[in-house]
C-alpha cells in the first residue's frame, strides 16, 4: 500500500512534527506500507522523511488558505503575492510533481492540513481515494482567509475520510458545514520518551521551573504569563523562572521583550529563541505553560505531560480535552491574568500536589495519547479505504 502525504506550509512547529511523528510510526509498525511525501519548495524537512527511506518531492505549491499576517499593511500584498502563487499550483503544481512521481502507483492520498487542496485537486483529477486531516480551527487559531469560498464544498466532495484532531475541532468544522458521517476524531500522538526527569522536591529546591514552548505569536498567548508573573508580589516572583521557547514574528517578539523589561522580570524570565526538538529537554522543567486562545490540539501541552510535568493551560480549544482540572494540570479562564496567578499560586503552596500531578501526567498521556495509537488509527482508515479500492477494482 502506498500512500502520497501532501504537507501544507509549516515546517517547524505543532503540525509538521505531528506529520513526521505520524510517519515515523507508521513506517516502523507496518512493513506493508510505503510512504511518499510532497514538502513545499521552503520546507526544512526533507533530510528527515527522507531519513525514513521516504522518497520526497519538493514542489511549489500554494495553500489556499493563508494565515493573516500581524502587520496589517502586509495583507495585500501577501494576497497578491500567494494569490499568483496558489493560481500557479492549480494548474502547474500536479505537473511538476508528476515529472518525478507516477501518481498511478500511488494508492492514497493523505493531505496534512485543511490549509491545502493540492491533495484534494490530486485525488480528484487522479481518481485517488483521500484522507484530509484537519489541524486547525482556521479562523480561530490562524485568522485565516481563503482563496477559494467553496472549500467546505470541496471537502465534502473529494475526502473520503476527514481526521480532526480534537472533537473541539471535528464540532467546529460540522458547524462550519462538514459532513458529519465523514469527520472521525483521532488524536496526534507523541513519542514515549524517558526524559529523566529531575524532581522538583530537590534538595535545597529554590525555584519552580515553569517552560512554555510554541511559535511566538499573539494566538499563543505569552503575553498573559508575562502579565501575570508582573502580579505576583517581589517574594513570589523570586520563587519561579520562566523560559520562553520558539520564534516568530519580531515585531511581537520584541513586545514581549519590552513587556519584560518595563515590569522588571529580567531575572524572572528568559527566552531561549527556537530549539529543534526542545521536548527532550522538559525534563530540566516543573511546570508547563500554555496560553493558547484556541488550541486545535495541543500537541505541546502532551509533551509536557510525557516529560511528567503539570500543565497550567486556557480553558479554550482543546485544553479542556487534555487537562483533568487539578488531576493532570489547572485550567484558568483564558486572558484574565488573575485568574492565571491563582494556577500560578497554587503550584507555589502546593509543591506535593504538582508532584503528583506530574507523575499522573505522564501515566495518562501514556495511556491515551501516543503515537502508536495515533498511528494504529491512521492506519486503520488507509486499510479500509485501500479494501474498498481493491473491492471496487475487482
Amino acid at each position: 500500500m502506498h500512500v502520497l502525504i501532501i504537507a501544507d506550509g509549516d515546517s517547524r512547529y505543532g503540525a509538521s512534527k505531528s506529520m513526521l511523528q505520524m510517519t515515523t510510526e507508521l513506517l516502523s509498525m507496518y512493513r506493508d506500507l510505503k510512504v511518499s511525501i510532497v514538502l513545499k519548495k521552503d520546507s526544512n524537512q526533507k533530510d528527515d522523511f527522507e531519513s525514513l527511506g521516504c522518497q520526497v518531492y519538493c514542489i511549489p505549491y500554494e495553500p489556499y488558505y493563508q494565515s493573516i499576517p500581524y502587520h496589517r499593511w502586509k495583507i495585500i500584498p501577501k494576497y497578491l503575492l500567494r494569490g499568483i502563487g496558489y493560481i500557479w499550483s492549480k494548474f502547474f503544481a500536479d505537473r511538476a510533481l508528476c515529472k518525478d512521481l507516477d501518481i498511478s502507483l500511488i494508492d492514497i492520498i493523505h493531505s496534512n492540513s485543511s490549509r491545502e487542496d493540492f491533495g484534494a485537486l490530486l485525488a480528484k483529477k487522479y481518481n485517488k481515494p483521500f484522507v484530509w486531516h484537519i489541524r486547525e480551527y482556521g479562523d480561530m487559531d490562524f485568522k485565516c482567509f481563503s482563496f477559494r469560498k467553496d472549500y467546505i464544498s470541496l471537502m465534502n466532495q473529494i475526502a473520503d475520510q476527514i481526521i480532526a484532531v480534537s472533537d473541539s475541532v471535528a464540532k467546529h468544522w460540522i458547524l462550519k458545514g462538514i459532513n458529519r458521517n465523514k469527520i472521525i476524531r483521532i488524536y496526534n500522538g507523541v513519542e514515549i520518551i524517558n526524559t529523566n526527569k529531575k524532581a522538583f522536591l530537590r534538595q535545597n529546591f529554590t525555584r519552580i521551573r515553569f517552560i512554555m514552548l510554541g511559535s511566538l505569536t499573539e494566538e499563543k498567548g505569552q503575553y498573559q504569563i508575562i502579565e501575570a508573573i508582573a502580579l505576583l508580589s517581589k517574594e513570589e516572583k523570586s520563587m519561579i523562572t520562566l523560559d520562553i521557547v520558539g520564534d516568530g514574528v519580531k515585531s511581537y517578539e520584541q513586545k514581549l521583550l519590552n513587556m519584560v523589561r518595563c515590569k522588571g522580570l529580567d531575572a524572572v524570565i528568559s527566552f531561549k529563541g527556537y530549539c529543534k526538538n526542545f521536548h527532550m529537554n522538559l525534563g530540566q522543567y516543573d511546570c508547563g505553560i500554555m496560553c493558547s486562545k484556541a488550541e486545535a490540539f495541543g500537541r505541546v501541552t502532551v509533551e509536557y505531560m510525557m516529560a511528567g510535568l503539570p500543565v497550567i493551560a486556557s480553558d479554550t480549544g482543546a485544553n479542556p480535552e487534555i487537562i483533568i482540572n487539578k488531576k493532570n494540570g489547572l485550567l484558568y479562564e483564558y486572558n484574565n491574568p488573575s485568574s492565571l496567578v491563582e494556577k500560578i499560586k497554587f503550584m507555589l503552596i502546593n509543591k506535593e500536589k504538582m508532584e503528583e500531578m506530574g507523575q499522573f501526567a505522564r501515566e495518562y498521556v501514556v495511556g491515551k495519547f501516543t503515537s502508536r495509537i495515533n498511528a494504529e488509527n491512521v492506519y486503520n482508515i488507509y486499510k479500509n479505504l485501500f479494501a474498498e479500492k481493491s473491492t471496487y477494482l475487482y
